[in-house]
């Protein structure tokens, strides 16, 4: 299977999307996630969010996972790519490499 078919980043243009290496080099060297890490703990992002939303830090974090998810709308929107499908490539790629 071809890691590009599978791949959930909605940036279709990027020229390390589907070589997960690549991106994830890429990504750690910019000191942020790639679109699979983001995601996988996007669920404990918001718990903590939720544990204390009045928090300075729970402000921040809800400030990068909004702006974050925004990025993600965008460039699903840009692509033509639907919330629906893009949950499934993130189901999908979760089960693939067991997350």
């Amino acid at each position: 299977m071809d890691m590009k078919e599978i791949c959930p980043c909605p940036n279709l243009d990027c020229p390390n999307r589907g070589f997960c290496d690549k991106c994830n080099s890429r990504h750690l060297r910019g000191n942020f996630l790639n679109c699979c890490a983001f995601y996988t703990i996007l669920p404990t992002l918001q718990e903590t969010i939720d544990a204390s939303p009045e928090s300075p830090t729970a402000k921040k974090l809800a400030t990068l996972v909004g702006d974050r998810l925004q990025a993600y709308e965008k460039l699903r929107e840009k692509h033509g790519i639907s919330k629906e499908s893009h949950e499934q490539l993130l189901k999908g790629m979760a089960e693939y490499s067991d997350y």
